[in-house]
């Protein structure tokens, strides 16, 4: 099982979902990762068990990470009052951002995602990344938007760079 992805444009790519659940992405674009047409969110990136790197020219502009199954899971309770919940992301699933000259932006907001997508995640939680993150604006600022968590890995890894600013309006929580 398992699959590849791979994407090269010279321009910018506008939007979209790009889902790979077991094995690698590789994203590249000579411009920017930017909003697109699809109530103006920009891509989102979508995994299981597998590897996100994504390289742009210039600025990159994420809508979120996320793992499908989580996303879209209705929030059922049990008789106990107690959420299911559960991933395809592993303690190998990465996510690595290079943005060459521009600024990286994560928006991560969960009220977006269920607006304009299919998903039902709760407006006041915080998204679930992968294990791993890196991420690198060589020339420019990184930006969090919203709060978000890494999924839980002895293993994973948080790796933040910015030539300029690293600046966010939300927590990021390392388990």
């Amino acid at each position: 099982g398992g699959g590849e992805l791979r994407l090269e444009v010279g321009g910018d790519v506008a939007g979209g979902v790009f889902y790979v659940d077991d094995g690698t992405a590789d994203l590249r674009a000579g411009g920017s990762f930017k909003a697109g047409n699809n109530q103006g969110l920009k891509p989102i990136l979508a995994l299981g068990d597998a590897r996100f790197n994504l390289t742009s020219g210039k600025a990159m502009a994420l809508e979120a990470i996320v793992d499908p199954i989580f996303a879209t899971l209705p929030a059922p309770a049990d008789i106990e009052g107690f959420q299911n919940r559960f991933f395809r992301y592993s303690a190998d699933s990465a996510v690595n951002l290079t943005a060459l000259s521009g600024d990286i932006s994560l928006e991560n907001d969960p009220k977006r995602l269920n607006e304009a997508t299919n998903t039902a995640l709760q407006e006041n939680a915080f998204l679930v990344y992968p294990a791993s993150l890196q991420v690198k604006a060589l020339n420019g600022n990184l930006n969090t938007n919203k709060s978000f968590t890494l999924f839980p890995s002895v293993q994973g890894n948080l790796e933040l760079y910015a030539q300029g600013d690293i600046t966010g309006n939300g927590l990021i929580h390392l388990s």
